[in-house]
């Protein structure tokens, strides 16, 4: 039995010269075929494998085809073989060749050559009907004076006439019906030459003519079997979240469904080939910005408009470094998973399954989940497969996790902005995956009820989700006086705000209702809340100046009211902008 071993790598990414004292065998072409990627946000590390048995010497071994969006810096060699087998180095060359010579290119171009024939078709009955409506128009002018001529010597002959009307009509109508029958068909194939020109254009951006090849130099003193794999990071290809959150009123549980869109255009179809998603980005800068000291000076006088913006400039800016990092774009850090610090592998979870009633009920069709590693730098997940995934740049749908957590049920308002009841859970998420910036779509029960953009939210971290306005709640806001009042060279306004809150839950409710009294930026500019006419329990936040929040217990079907009173005191004649 043949005993496989990791072959030793001498990766050298430059011209890798023979091995000394051997003589150069054989060169061999083997065929390879991408086996694992990794998605990041921006680009993929992609995997390719070949197999072959080698004869006793040193060789050359040709990888070609990789796709022209591949990094060559990035190529990367291992393998495993039998004893005595060494790679020496590996040359990274571009390869051109003409797109035509692809089977898919030409398939493409001959779909092309007939749809532009038969548009030509088209274009060419266009200008017949035109020649021939004009004919038939030529005819119809010259009958006219025939007739008019007849009318004057033998009298009105109204089956001629009968005739000739029939005749022109029905030749002209046959036409205009053609005519919009040819609209129809022009507009069909214009769409599929649109089709078809963007998968040509496609197919020749995504390296129909650039291609890399990889020559690997192996030594093997007695022959073997060798299993060679060449990794690479290739542009093009990229992976976005979706998310759905459910809501179940009835438990207070919140279960979040992540799922990951995939899309890809690096010239090569994925087929058959493991998976994973990571959440780092690679083909990003890491270098830590540098702060520049902020030095203060004078205006002075522009002399000109333009900029010359040299590297000394660029050096000085207190958010850029050399390689233009921003530094409110860095990834923020994750926290572990445990106390420990130790990753944990999660695997698929159950979905919920309704209870049986009797042997005559089915289950719910369970999905197939990704599971989840939790890195120091990263999270990554493995999605079930192998998957095919192929170079055409739509979206490839997967559900790669789920997660149920307790939520603590809230009804929010902020009737001045929107004129009702909000239905708000509270979740911690867990600490093993984070939320990535992605589309939500918000599930009360089954009911859709609307869809956001989430911000990234760090493993255990805790937030709010929205679902939108119960209709069951109403939060009405109402201005009920202003009243102007003149103090000595100053002029008081006195607003009062009335919100009522009304509760058909059905059941005792709490209702948290924010409302603003206005903050001055001015010494001249007096505000007072009155606290006497003003509804108690109002709460306020130093990090929310201006903002009030009560929380305030409204019993089925009744009615609450809540006021809110406060002046505003400026020099007469001063328009305090912002307060109307």
């Amino acid at each position: 039995m043949l005993v496989m071993r990791p072959v030793v790598l001498l990766l050298l990414l430059s011209a890798a010269a023979p091995f000394t004292g051997a003589t150069l065998a054989a060169e061999f072409t083997p065929e390879s075929r991408v086996v694992e990627v990794t998605v990041y946000r921006q680009a993929a590390l992609v995997t390719r494998e070949t197999r072959l048995t080698l004869p006793p010497g040193s060789h050359r071994i040709i990888l070609s085809g990789l796709p022209s969006v591949a990094d060559p810096d990035s190529v990367r060699v291992n393998g495993t073989g039998s004893a005595g087998i060494e790679i020496g180095g590996v040359e990274v060359q571009r390869e051109f060749r003409q797109p035509s010579l692809t089977p898919e290119y030409r398939q493409v171009e001959r779909e092309l050559d007939d749809l532009n024939h038969q548009m030509s078709l088209v274009n060419d009955r266009r200008q017949s009907i035109a020649a021939l409506r004009e004919f038939l128009g030529g005819l119809k002018a010259s009958g006219g004076q025939g007739s008019s001529k007849d009318v004057l010597t033998r009298g009105f002959a109204v089956e001629s006439w009968q005739k000739a009307f029939d005749f022109f009509s029905s030749r002209l109508d046959a036409l205009s019906l053609e005519e919009r029958s040819l609209d129809t068909k022009q507009r069909d194939l214009g769409q599929r030459l649109e089709v078809a020109r963007g998968k040509q254009s496609q197919m020749v951006s995504q390296g129909g003519i650039q291609r890399w090849t990889a020559a690997v130099m192996v030594s093997a003193p007695r022959g073997g079997d060798l299993a060679l794999r060449a990794s690479y990071l290739a542009t093009g290809a990229t992976w976005q979240p979706l998310y759905d959150a459910r809501l179940d009123p009835a438990t207070e549980e919140v279960k979040i469904s992540w799922q990951a869109q995939v899309f890809q255009t690096t010239g090569e179809d994925w087929k058959e080939v493991a998976v994973t998603l990571a959440t780092t980005q690679p083909s990003a800068g890491i270098d830590l910005p540098a702060l520049a000291s902020l030095n203060l000076t004078l205006p002075q006088r522009v002399v000109s408009t333009l900029t010359s913006f040299n590297s000394e400039y660029i050096d000085s800016l207190p958010i850029l470094g050399r390689n233009h990092q921003d530094v409110l774009r860095l990834a923020p850090g994750v926290a572990d998973v445990d106390t420990d610090g130790n990753p944990v592998i999660h695997g698929a979870r159950d979905t919920d399954v309704a209870t049986l009633a009797d042997e005559a009920k089915t289950l719910p069709i369970q999905f197939a989940l990704a599971s989840a590693d939790r890195h120091e730098a990263a999270v990554t997940f493995i999605l079930p497969g192998p998957l095919d995934i192929p170079s055409d740049g739509q979206p490839h749908k997967h559900l790669i996790a789920t997660r149920e957590m307790q939520a603590k049920i809230e009804h929010r308002a902020v009737p001045q902005i929107v004129p009702g009841v909000f239905l708000v859970a509270t979740v911690k998420l867990p600490g093993d995956v984070p939320i990535l910036q992605g589309k939500v779509q918000h599930f009360v029960g089954s009911d859709l009820v609307g869809s956001s953009v989430t911000v990234g939210r760090a493993a255990g971290e805790e937030f709010a989700l929205s679902f939108g306005t119960d209709d069951r709640l109403k939060a009405e806001r109402k201005q009920i006086q202003k009243r102007v009042e003149r103090h000595g060279k100053d002029d008081e306004v006195a607003y009062r705000f009335v919100t009522t809150l009304e509760n058909h839950l059905g059941r005792d409710g709490v209702i948290e209702v924010k409302d603003r009294i206005p903050v001055s930026d001015d010494e001249r500019i007096e505000i007072a809340l009155d606290d006497e006419t003003t509804t108690v329990g109002a709460a306020s936040d130093p990090n929310e100046p201006g903002i009030l929040t009560w929380k305030v217990p409204v019993p089925k079907g009744a009615k609450r009211e809540i006021d809110l009173v406060y002046r505003v005191r400026a020099p007469r004649g001063v328009v305090v902008a912002g307060l109307e």
